[in-house]
C-alpha cells in the first residue's frame, strides 16, 4: 500500500509540474500572439498615413514643394509648414514660418506647389524693401486620414499621431499663411496601395 501511495504522490507532483510548464508555455504563446495582434493593428492604423510624404526640389524661384498621397483614399485638413529665409542686401537674414493650406490631397496623386506662384511677405520692419534671395525649407505636413486620425510627417521622415491639430502649431507660433496664385498642379502617381475604407 505504501508503494501505491508513493507512486500516487509522485504521479500527482509530476502532473502538477507538467500542468505548470504547459500553462507557462501557453501564456508565452498567448503573449506573443497579443503582441503580434497589436503590431498588426498599429500597422493598419498607420497604413494610410505612411503613404503621405512631402519634399522640395529646385533652388530659389525654381523651388517646388511636393505633397504626395499614395493611398487610394483622400487625406483632408492638410497643412504644409515651411520656413522661409529672406536674405537682405545688407547681409542679414530674416526667418519666418509659413503655412500652405490645402483642404485635401486626392487619392493616388502628387500635388506640386511652385515657388514662383507663392506670395511670401517680407519683414514688416523692412517695408517696401525686396529681399535679395528667398529660400524655402519644408518642415512638416499634418493631415487627417480616412479614419479621422490626425498625423504629422516631419522632414526626417518620421510619422507622428497627434492628439489634436494644435500639437504641431504650438511649437511654431510665428506661422503665417502663404498666398498661392491659382491652383497647384496635381498629377496621378503610379504606385498606389489598396483602399483602407
Amino acid at each position: 500500500m505504501r508503494a501505491g501511495t508513493i507512486a500516487a504522490i509522485v504521479f500527482g507532483i509530476g502532473s502538477v509540474v507538467l500542468t505548470g510548464v504547459a500553462t507557462y508555455f501557453g501564456a508565452m504563446v498567448a503573449k506573443d500572439q497579443l503582441e503580434q495582434s497589436q503590431e498588426d493593428a498599429d500597422r493598419r492604423v498607420r497604413e494610410q498615413a505612411s503613404r503621405v510624404s512631402f519634399w522640395k526640389e529646385g533652388e530659389l524661384t525654381g523651388e517646388r514643394l511636393y505633397l504626395m498621397n499614395r493611398s487610394p483614399d483622400p487625406v483632408t485638413n492638410v497643412i504644409l509648414q515651411a520656413e522661409v529665409n529672406l536674405d537682405w542686401r545688407d547681409g542679414t537674414t530674416t526667418t519666418r514660418g509659413w503655412r500652405v493650406l490645402r483642404l485635401a490631397l486626392q487619392p493616388c496623386s502628387v500635388t506640386i506647389f511652385e515657388r514662383n506662384k507663392m506670395s511670401v511677405w517680407g519683414d514688416p520692419k523692412r517695408w517696401g524693401e525686396e529681399p535679395e534671395e528667398t529660400r524655402l525649407t519644408p518642415k512638416r505636413v499634418s493631415f487627417t486620414d480616412h479614419g479621422g486620425a490626425i498625423w504629422e510627417r516631419r522632414t526626417d521622415g518620421s510619422l507622428h499621431r497627434l492628439n489634436e491639430r494644435s500639437d504641431s502649431i504650438k511649437e511654431t507660433p510665428r506661422w503665417r499663411a502663404i498666398a498661392y496664385e491659382g491652383e497647384p498642379n496635381v498629377k496621378p502617381v503610379e504606385e498606389c496601395g489598396s483602399s483602407g475604407s
